[in-house]
Formats: structure tokens, sequence, C-alpha cells
């Protein structure tokens, strides 16, 4: 088989299968250079050889892999946030453009001074990393119950910011642990906000995510909730809290806030026009 034959070999597979992509060919060349360590000219000049047995090998077993809804980002182990890329794989939640608009949202915030942050679910570290990348002087604590998770924020931390110890990384349950070491100026999240019903419609690749890091109750704001209950807790007069949200939330989440009576709020829309961010100012 040639490397040509391979590429429309796979992109009729992949076609064939509810799978994510913009386009099927630069989605196996991504496959490719991934799994032989090649460059996009490589593909180019090498398209009309034969493959090797074990090039053929290793690249239908990659394949393979996608088309059994792996996502693309564990196979080629990384994603890129913001303007850096993160190490990701099995049992991390993926990084998301969407979420970038907390980054720039944390860095707008007092800047130029020295704040102290609290995220619950650090994933990959892509939040905290990011911005910490652009203001050195923040004090980033990212706490993250999944031990999967942990180890690929560890990972970040030491290869992006050499360890920094402005970023702070504990393994364990963020309500519990972060009253210890608050109060804090911000309190950031990228919580589960996916519902029951909502997990079970999810793409094959998404469901291959950690749940823990999904799934959130019946109308999937239970984490957001508890979110809301615990920031007299751990942040400051004067707070900024923000929030990921998922695009059908707003009508229900802005009902919940004026119950709470928290009026300082806005949600904030992505750049595809839909509700993204909660973002909340506590008096």
């Amino acid at each position: 088989m040639t490397l040509k034959e391979f590429v429309t070999f796979s992109q009729k597979a992949l076609e064939s299968k509810s799978l994510h992509y913009a386009d099927s060919r630069q989605h196996v060349e991504q496959l490719i250079t991934r799994a032989l360590d090649w460059s996009s000219a490589d593909i180019l000049l090498k398209q009309d050889d034969s493959l090797s047995a074990a090039h053929e090998k290793i690249l239908v077993d990659v394949l393979n892999r996608r088309l059994a809804g792996e996502p693309l980002q564990y196979i080629l182990g990384f994603e890129w946030f913001y303007r850096s890329r993160f190490e990701v794989g099995p049992g991390c939640l993926i990084p998301r453009k969407e979420t970038e608009l907390i980054v720039d949202e944390v860095l707008k915030h007092r800047s130029g001074e020295k704040i102290r942050v609290a995220e619950l679910g650090a994933g990959s570290g892509n939040i905290g990393i990011s911005v910490l990348l652009e203001r050195p002087q923040v004090e980033w604590h990212a706490f993250e119950l999944n031990p999967a998770s942990f180890d690929f924020a560890q990972k970040n931390q030491r290869k992006i910011l050499n360890q920094s110890a402005s970023y702070r990384l504990y393994q364990g349950d963020f309500f519990s642990e972060s009253p210890a070491h608050g109060p804090y100026d911000v309190v950031v999240s990228n919580p589960p906000y996916v519902s029951f019903k909502e997990m079970e419609e999810l793409p094959l690749e998404v469901k291959k995510e950690p749940a823990l890091a999904l799934e959130a109750g019946e109308d999937g704001l239970t984490i957001i909730r508890r979110l809301l209950d615990h920031l007299p807790v751990v942040l400051k007069s004067k707070g900024l809290f923000l929030c990921e949200i998922g695009s059908n939330q707003k009508q229900e989440l802005e009902r919940e806030l004026k119950t709470r009576k928290f009026p300082d709020f806005e949600i904030l829309s992505d750049l595809s026009g839909l509700p993204r961010i909660l973002k909340l100012l506590v008096q």
C-alpha cells in the first residue's frame, strides 16, 4: 500500500463514522505526522512511496484507535490552548477554545496587582498556566480531584512554567480543601456542567473524556450551585467569580442568581455567540 492509498482509505473510513473534524484529509495527515514523526513536507514527498510493513502497522493501529472514537488529542498527546501546547491523554479533560475567555477575563481583572486565584478542576493546568505566563505575579491555587488530570497538570507545570512557585497544585476536593488556603480575590472554574440526559447524547469521542469533569446532575448545574454556595467561604469581598457554563443554561442560571440575590453579574458569549462564561462580582 502506498501512502496516498492509505490516506484515501483512511478518509473514507473516517467519513463513514460520526466523528468530529473540519477536513478528513487534514485529519488523516495529523495522525500520520504523529504516528511516524513526519512533517507535512514528508507526506507530500512520500505520497507515492510504498509503506513498509512496520509503518503500515503503526498507521493502521492509530487509525483504528481514532475510528473507535478515541479523541485526536489523546492520540496526538497534546492540544493547543491560548499560546501554549498542553500535554493531554486519557483521564484528562481536553482544553477547548471557548475556555480561553476565562483567561482573558482574569488578565483584565485588577491588572498590575498581585492577586490570589483559586480554581476548581485544574484539568491539564491550561487556565492557570496560561494566566501566569502573562501575569507571573498572580498566585494561582489549582485543586484537582482526578489523579490522571493531576498528573497532566503537574507535567505541564514543569514543562511550561518550569515548576513556578506561583502555580500551586493540590490533589484533592476543592470544597473541603480551599478554605484552608483562602480567602481569594478570584475563583474560577470550568466545572462539570453536562446533564445526565446530555451525557447519553454526547459524541463518542467526548464520552472518552473523564465523566468526573463532565457530568453534573439532572440539569447540569449541580456543581455550579455548590460553587455559588461556597463563594462566601473562599472569596473576598468585591471578589470575582468566573465559571464556564453550558450554552443552554443561561436562563436557568439567571433565575438561580436572582433567587440568591447576586445582582452584579453578566453572562459572556463565546466567539460563536453562545452563552459561555458567568462573570459574577460579589459585594
